[in-house]
């Protein structure tokens, strides 16, 4: 008997396939065949694939690729609740680039996320979910720094504008100190529930977070009364 032709291998494989998927015994019995062969074989299949690796380009980039998608997947099903489309929406709703930076994502991006809650607040290269990281997610210290570096950037030889605007180591006693105080009481209040919040970044962050937190005691409305009051004076 010849040797098959390259049509009549292609039919021969295609009913294989069919009958992989319709014959459970059948697939079994395969399954379990190809598991003893890879036991015998493991150690000289191994070296062939590392071999492949070292010296297969392509082959190598497939394989970190298939890494990266499979622990990508994992962690956003695990953590988040996510999918891998949930991921591409996102991913192309920010036009493939970083949500802070905007520069494109030249690797996998970082899964940006509230500590807390674990709800994803979108896609962040590497340098920048660094960045919120080491300041613990604290916007008053990431407004603090971001006066500290415009600052240096227009030096004044006037010390009183060494401050920024959203330096507040201390009560403020200017004509706008109710909005500043009202803006510190709406960012404690929307902080989410937790025990594990960021430290007070400053004195004024401190007396707010305390404030806040006796008023919950006793009642939500003495909160409400205190920014009606500094409505009034602002």
């Amino acid at each position: 008997m010849g040797r098959r032709t390259a049509a009549q291998r292609e039919k021969r494989n295609e009913r294989e396939r069919q009958r992989y998927a319709d014959d459970p015994e059948y697939r079994e019995k395969r399954l379990a065949s190809a598991n003893v062969y890879k036991a015998l074989h493991r150690d000289e299949r191994n070296a062939q694939l590392r071999h492949r690796y070292a010296t297969d380009n392509e082959f190598r980039e497939a394989t970190l690729a298939r890494n990266r998608t499979g622990n990508l997947k994992a962690t956003l099903e695990r953590k988040h609740g996510k999918s891998l489309e949930d991921y591409e929406k996102m991913l192309a709703g920010q036009g493939r680039r970083c949500l802070i930076c905007e520069e494109e994502f030249s690797c996998t991006p970082d899964l940006d996320h509230d500590h807390d809650s674990g709800e994803l607040r979108g896609l962040l290269c590497r340098r920048c979910n660094l960045g919120l990281g080491h300041f613990d997610d604290n916007p008053v210290w990431l407004r603090r720094a971001a006066d500290h570096v415009e600052r240096r950037l227009q030096p004044s030889a006037d010390p009183r504008q060494l401050r920024g605007p959203h330096d507040t180591d201390r009560m403020p006693d200017d004509a706008g100190s109710g909005q500043l105080i009202r803006r510190a009481i709406l960012q404690e209040l929307d902080r989410p529930p937790g025990f594990d919040q960021p430290p007070p970044a400053d004195k004024l962050q401190q007396i707010v977070r305390a404030l806040i937190n006796k008023a919950c005691e006793r009642n939500m409305s003495a909160i409400g009364e205190l920014l009606d009051r500094l409505d009034a004076r602002a």
